[in-house]
């Protein structure tokens, strides 16, 4: 907030009392060049040690490859992934419809079996 506050006075050429406070003590709010840089460096080694050993899977844009054999292969991943993917919830689904029906069948055990049968 104390920034927007700033900007405003500092937009009209009337300094505002944060930063007349920190001009007297010499304080700059910029990063210095060499910290800014050390930073930078550390987070792309950290990035690039990792970046290259992970393979997500996942739909992948096959149209940038340029040869085909990169093209099937990335196309079979995609198969390869939906296929697992379809299976997995097949078997989740199924498990759920099984689980309500097992719930249905004990309510209706509850209750005293079918209304065809208590007529």
């Amino acid at each position: 907030m104390w920034y927007l506050w700033c900007r405003l006075a500092a937009s009209r050429n009337l300094p505002c009392g944060a930063c007349r406070k920190k001009a007297e003590r010499g304080f700059d709010d910029r990063p210095d060049v060499t910290t800014a840089f050390a930073v930078s460096v550390a987070l792309m080694a950290a990035f690039a040690a990792t970046a290259h050993a992970q393979d997500v899977p996942g739909i992948e844009i096959c149209t940038v490859e340029k040869t085909m054999e990169r093209r099937t292969s990335c196309l079979q991943s995609n198969v390869d992934f939906l296929q697992k993917t379809i299976t997995k919830l097949t078997l989740d689904h199924q498990q759920k419809i099984d689980s309500a029906n097992r719930q249905i069948e004990g309510l209706k055990g509850a209750v005293g079996g079918p209304a065809e049968d208590r007529e």
